[in-house]
């Protein structure tokens, strides 16, 4: 008996190395789609294709393996050969020199792909297909308010929320121009020309302002035309090679700008967390209090609270509500399954590390 045992043994081991060999092999050419992929803009992650795999292999198995164990090797191949395919494909809204794109920076670094996007449309549609495997996109500002179409994007796409950036905004006055009077035209965001109307106001009276759909594309135009400047990071001098006339022209000292990252990896609690729901109420009196009282009955702060028009049925709004606590947390947890007896549809976007103190905000 046991020299059955060694034997069986000896012919796993050279079926083990046989597995290692293959499996290797997998990891090589799964790398080489992965390049593909990527110039071809095809899905990075193509669900579909994985489980058609599964079904073929659950289909040709005649021995003791079935369907879920199969399953549950291969997902691990999967994973592996996910990570094979290339560094995490990260969109945001750009071109180049972009706040936004400022802020994919600070969460991912520059060991990831970042990969600029038209619009936040764009960007949302991505991650949707497995083209890219996440999204940095800007959210609120702390004083121009949200972006609504952030906000209707989630709600429509019903994507993860997995995680916040926030960041200081630092306008500067970017031209090739040697001073202010030879300055014929402001470009910039409308947001960002807003958020620095006092000190056009004293230092350019007069001057033409223009919007722009990004302070990174009113650079590229600064650049390239005699008499323009534009409202832009710091880096974006450098990137399009403008002159940084002035720092720092926004109106309020502390303008700062939150990003959310949409798509990617869920995040596990960390003690000290924000979570974002989308909830539909019933049309009765007293439904939004009766949706936050859960969350004060057990001591769970509200953070933010935003309705939205829910574009397919007549004056009917969905609510974004942000609170303190991750999902998993048992006063979380046990809060939205009351809350969720109180609407008539709502959904946990997400749980992720809160990148500031909050304070309750509601906007109109």
């Amino acid at each position: 008996m046991q020299n059955k045992i060694d034997n069986d043994r000896i012919c796993i081991d050279a079926i083990d190395r046989e597995i290692l060999a293959l499996l290797n092999r997998r990891c090589e050419l799964a790398g080489a789609i992965g390049i593909a992929k990527r110039q071809a803009g095809i899905a990075f992650v193509q669900t579909s294709c994985e489980e058609q795999i599964l079904a073929d292999l659950a289909a040709e198995s005649h021995g003791p393996l079935g369907a879920d164990e199969i399953a549950g090797i291969w997902n691990e191949i999967f994973a592996a050969n996910r990570l094979m395919q290339g560094k995490p494909l990260v969109g945001y809204l750009g071109p180049r020199g972009t706040y936004c794109e400022d802020a994919a920076l600070r969460e991912f670094g520059s060991v990831s792909l970042l990969t600029p996007f038209e619009s936040t449309d764009a960007a949302f549609e991505a991650v949707s297909t497995g083209v890219i495997e996440c999204a940095v996109v800007p959210v609120e500002n702390s004083t121009e308010g949200v972006v609504a179409r952030t906000l209707d994007l989630i709600g429509e796409a019903r994507l993860p929320v997995t995680g916040e950036v926030v960041i200081p905004i630092a306008h500067c006055l970017l031209t090739n121009a040697t001073e202010l009077a030879e300055i014929e035209c402001v470009l910039g965001h409308p947001q960002a020309l807003s958020q620095c109307r006092r000190w056009l106001d004293r230092n350019l009276p007069g001057v033409e302002r223009r919007a722009s759909p990004s302070n990174a594309r009113a650079a590229s135009a600064a650049a390239s035309t005699p008499g323009y400047a534009a409202i832009a990071g710091e880096r974006a001098a450098r990137l399009y090679d403008l002159g940084l006339m002035k720092r720092s022209i926004q109106d309020e000292p502390i303008n700062t700008t939150r990003f959310l990252v949409i798509g990617g990896q869920r995040k596990p609690p960390t003690g000290n967390d924000a979570t974002l729901i989308l909830a539909e109420l019933k049309n009765q009196p007293g439904s939004l209090s009766r949706l936050l009282a859960p969350l004060q009955q057990r001591g769970i702060s509200t953070l933010r609270i935003q309705s939205r028009p829910v574009r397919t049925t007549l004056w009917t709004y969905r609510f974004f509500l942000e609170f303190a606590g991750h999902q998993l947390d048992e006063a979380v947890s046990r809060a939205l399954a009351d809350m969720g007896q109180e609407s008539s549809s709502l959904f946990v976007a997400g749980s992720y590390p809160s990148r500031q103190a909050g304070v309750l905000e509601v906007f109109a």
